[in-house]
């Protein structure tokens, strides 16, 4: 199994004056996004709380059926 060494996502802060909204919306159909960037991607989510869309085509939910089943949390 091969590992990427990545730097860990840093987070930046807006004035609660900023407002507005924003969508997040992922197409994971590669195995590197499924292998690579989900595990980075999912724990910044959860740690902000911020909501985001996943689209997933049948193939990467049977290769990686526990990322799925971590997305549905």
């Amino acid at each position: 199994r091969a590992e990427i060494d990545l730097p860990p996502p840093t987070l930046r802060s807006f004035p609660e004056s900023a407002g507005g909204s924003f969508s997040l919306i992922f197409d994971l159909e590669q195995f590197g996004g499924a292998r690579f960037g989900m595990p980075r991607i999912l724990p910044l989510l959860e740690s902000t709380g911020v909501r985001a869309t996943f689209f997933i085509t049948g193939f990467i939910e049977q290769v990686y059926p526990d990322l799925i089943r971590r997305i549905a949390l």
